[in-house]
């Protein structure tokens, strides 16, 4: 099944279901839930929880639009127009502004679990779901930089 496709027809649907994935994956990597498990396994679920994180984030727009339209006062498809530094305007519509800015959110959150992870490993707690973790971002970060388009 076409993910892509599903979005489109069924934009609730796909928040929940990503919502189920994210809290199911969580929960089963924090299992039982203790302060030190917590602490130990947390940075897999923030970096590779950020896959679904972001699907979650990325559908919330399209998923609730009468909500989101309340509080931006305009369409979430209306055309954006902002000015950088040197004076050029850009237009682009003010769901994919959103999803640049969740890009951001998932890039940190992936960071911060990197770190913390790496932190752990010279700790040496919870070996495996750290180095994971940490192989999971430095592959995501050389993919990233491989598929980047050259300025």
């Amino acid at each position: 099944m076409n993910i892509a496709a599903f979005e489109r027809g069924h934009p609730s649907g796909t928040c929940a279901l990503f919502l189920i994935v994210w809290l199911g994956l969580s929960g089963a990597a924090l299992w039982p839930f203790t302060r030190a498990k917590l602490i130990d396994r947390l940075p897999f679920v923030l970096c590779i929880g950020s896959i679904f994180l972001s699907g979650v984030l990325y559908s919330l727009p399209k998923a609730f639009p009468r909500i989101f339209e309340a509080v931006i006062r305009h369409s979430i498809y209306a055309i954006e127009t902002t000015k950088d530094r040197s004076g050029t305007l850009f237009s682009e519509p003010w769901i994919e502004a959103w999803q640049a800015g969740g890009d951001v959110v998932i890039l940190c959150l992936t960071l911060i679990g990197a770190l913390w992870g790496l932190v752990n490993l010279v700790r040496r707690r919870a070996w495996i779901s750290n180095a994971l973790a940490l192989v999971y971002t430095i592959g995501a970060v050389l993919w990233a930089l491989m598929h980047a388009s050259p300025l």
